[in-house]
C-alpha cells in the first residue's frame, strides 16, 4: 500500500529567502505556474517584500503564498512559524532554494518530519573560498545539512561538478535537471514597442546598444563592465550601455560610472518587469558575471535571437557556445571584456549571424516543458521512496 496514496494532491513548498526578483525566484515562479496541478499543490514560503513582488506574477493562480521568514540562527518565532505551517498543511516535500535558505529551513522541516527534504543548488557560492581558512571550512555545514536531506539538485552539469568537488556532497545524492525558460514568450519585438522604449532612454533608432540585465550584486560584475566601457571609451565612442535591475549595489556603481565620467554611455534604469522588451531593444546581451549557476537571462537573449558576450565560469559554457552563439571571456578581466565590445562594434553582421543560432540552440537544450517534467518526475520518486520506506518501518 503507499502511505500516500489517500492523499488528494502531493504538497510542495518552495522555500525562497531572497527580498529581490531575480533568477531563483524565476526558476520558482515557472515551476509553480506550470507544475501539474491534478496531481500537485504548490506553496511558496518567503518574506513579506519577495510575496509582494511576486503578487502580478502569481494573480489568479493556485498556489498558497506563506509570509514566514527565518532571519537567522536564533529567530525562534520563525521557526515555530514554520513548524506549525509544515504541520498544519501536511506538506510532502519542502524545496529549498540556494544552500542558506536549507541551513535555516531544512532542520526545522525534517523535526516536523516532511517526508522529502530537497535543495536546489544554483551555483556553489564560490565568493566562500576566498574567505579564508574559517569560510572555507564552513563548507562542512553544508555536508552536515546534507545528511538531513534527500536530495541535492544542480541546475546545471558544472554546478553538480562544483558540488562534488568543493562541498563534497556525495555523487548519488545529487540529480540534475537542466534550468528552462518560456521560449514562447520571447519572440521578436514589434517595431513599435522598440522604438517607444528606446525613445524612452534616448537612443537613437541605429545606436548600437550593449545591455547587462541583472540584479546589481558583486556577483553579477558590474564593475568589470564600467571599468570596461572606460577602456572601449578611449577608442571609440559609437555606443550605449543600458544597466537594467535594481539590488544593493546600485547607489555605489552609479557613483562609480560618475567618477570614471561614463555619464553619457551608462544608463542606470533599475527593474523592469518587461524583459522580453529590454532584451528587445539590445544588440548585445553582456553578463560578466564572476560566478553563476545557469543564467536564465541569457537563455532569454538568446531565445530572442540576441548575441551574447558573458564570462566563461560555471554553467554559462552550456548557454553559450564560445564564437557561435556568443562571445565567452575571462571572468574579472575588463580588458578581454573591452576587447570583446570592442569585437562586437566592429563585427555586427557576425554576431546577428551568432543571435540567429543562438536561438536555434537554446529552443533545442533549455524548453520549460522539459524542465517541469523531470522535476515532476523527480518529486515523485522521491515521494515514492518515502512512502515506501513508511510502509517497510510500519511493518516491522
Amino acid at each position: 500500500m503507499n502511505a500516500y496514496r489517500h492523499k488528494k494532491r502531493i504538497k510542495i513548498a518552495y522555500i525562497v529567502r531572497s527580498d529581490e526578483h531575480g533568477g531563483v525566484e524565476e526558476h520558482v515562479l515557472s515551476l509553480v505556474k506550470n507544475i501539474n496541478r491534478n496531481v500537485f499543490k504548490p506553496f511558496i514560503v518567503g518574506s513579506d517584500k519577495l510575496l509582494h513582488l511576486l503578487r502580478d506574477d502569481l494573480a489568479d493562480l493556485d498556489v498558497v503564498t506563506m509570509p514566514i521568514m527565518i532571519a537567522n540562527a536564533f529567530d525562534y518565532g520563525g521557526m515555530i512559524a514554520f513548524f506549525r505551517f509544515l504541520r498544519t498543511h501536511g506538506i510532502d516535500i519542502v524545496n529549498t532554494h540556494m544552500f542558506i535558505t536549507s541551513l535555516h529551513y531544512t532542520p526545522i522541516a525534517w523535526l516536523a518530519r516532511v517526508p522529502v527534504l530537497l535543495e536546489t543548488s544554483h551555483g556553489v557560492e564560490k565568493w566562500r573560498l576566498s574567505k579564508g581558512f574559517w569560510k572555507r571550512q564552513s563548507f562542512v555545514v553544508d555536508r552536515l545539512v546534507t545528511l538531513l536531506q534527500t536530495r541535492v539538485l544542480a541546475v546545471s552539469g558544472a554546478c553538480r561538478d562544483d558540488l562534488k568537488a568543493i562541498k563534497k556532497i556525495p555523487g548519488d545524492k545529487i540529480s540534475v535537471i537542466l534550468n528552462g525558460r518560456d521560449l514562447r514568450e520571447f519572440t521578436d519585438l514589434p517595431a513599435a514597442r522598440r522604438r517607444e522604449l528606446r525613445q524612452r532612454w534616448g537612443l537613437g533608432e541605429d545606436e548600437f546598444v550593449f545591455g547587462v540585465m541583472a540584479r546589481l550584486d558583486f556577483q553579477k560584475g558590474h564593475g568589470d563592465l564600467l571599468e570596461a566601457v572606460r577602456m572601449l571609451l578611449e577608442s571609440r565612442g559609437d555606443f550605449k550601455v543600458l544597466v537594467v535591475g535594481d539590488g544593493a549595489l546600485r547607489g555605489e556603481l552609479e557613483s562609480r560610472a560618475r567618477h570614471l565620467g561614463l555619464d553619457r554611455h551608462v544608463i542606470f534604469t533599475g527593474f523592469q518587469s518587461d524583459i522580453r522588451g529590454y532584451h528587445g531593444i539590445l544588440d548585445v546581451d553582456i553578463l560578466p558575471s564572476h560566478y553563476e549557476g545557469l543564467p536564465l537571462g541569457l537563455i532569454e537573449a538568446s531565445a530572442m535571437a540576441r548575441p551574447v558576450i558573458a564570462t566563461r565560469v560555471d554553467g554559462t559554457p552550456e548557454v553559450v557556445v564560445d564564437g557561435e552563439t556568443g562571445l565567452l571571456v575571462a571572468p574579472r578581466d575588463p580588458r578581454m571584456l573591452a576587447n570583446a565590445m570592442g569585437y562586437a562594434l566592429a563585427h555586427r553582421e557576425e554576431m546577428e549571424a551568432m543571435g540567429v543560432k543562438g536561438r536555434a540552440f537554446v529552443q533545442r537544450r533549455f524548453p520549460l516543458g522539459r524542465q517541469v517534467r523531470e522535476t515532476e518526475a523527480l518529486y515523485l520518486e522521491l515521494m515514492a521512496k518515502a512512502s515506501s520506506k513508511e510502509v517497510r518501518a510500519w511493518a516491522r
